[in-house]
């Protein structure tokens, strides 16, 4: 179409472009809402129109609009040629969302994040920390005493362990075992006796 022949003539394709060289030189940006290209388009402080298609899209072209930095148009799939052109002419031709974008900008650029995190870093490498702490294991509190350990089928019952605090051993022949431990899930079934471990 005579539509696409001069868009083409008129549209720069490119793979990839530095968001952080290119967002600055644009009038507004047109996007998926990626927080990655959203924050891009903050930082550059320019207005932004965000057609969403999933996962966190939706949530951060709502964020882009509670600013007043942008539009929210329909999902990628289904905004329409002359929608999409509705949203760039209202970001462009309303100042309120070139007046906020610069204002959010001005707010970002003082944080200045990526050289906070680099002081934060550095102070890591330069002083001692504290030492690492291990995770309390990831099961359930066993009372102390013997348990069948089964794998795979309820059949098919391996050797009994001990439970003695934090220590698990080969149990004693004639201990009585007070309940089932399955390998790998931790769960525990009563004994004959119906005694049932902690959970």
């Amino acid at each position: 179409s005579d539509g696409a022949q001069r868009a083409r003539r008129q549209i720069m394709l490119l793979a990839r472009a530095s968001h952080a060289f290119l967002f600055p030189k644009c009038a507004c940006t047109v996007q998926h809402g990626g927080s990655g290209t959203v924050h891009a388009a903050l930082r550059a402080g320019v207005p932004t129109v965000i057609a969403p298609f999933g996962i966190d899209q939706p949530a951060n072209a709502d964020w882009v609009v509670s600013l007043g930095c942008g539009v929210k148009v329909a999902n990628l799939a289904e905004v329409t040629p002359p929608e999409l052109a509705e949203a760039i002419t209202t970001v462009l031709g309303e100042e309120r969302y070139m007046v906020k974008a610069k204002e959010v900008a001005a707010i970002i650029s003082q944080e200045r994040g990526v050289a906070s995190a680099v002081v934060k870093v550095e102070k890591c490498l330069r002083e001692p920390q504290p030492p690492y702490t291990a995770p309390a294991p990831m099961r359930p509190t066993w009372v102390d005493g013997l348990y069948e350990l089964q794998e795979g089928s309820p059949s098919h019952c391996c050797p009994a362990v001990q439970v003695l605090g934090e220590e698990v051993s080969t149990p004693e022949p004639e201990n009585a075992p007070v309940g089932k431990m399955w390998a790998g899930d931790f769960l525990v079934e009563e004994n004959d006796d119906g005694i049932k471990p902690d959970r």
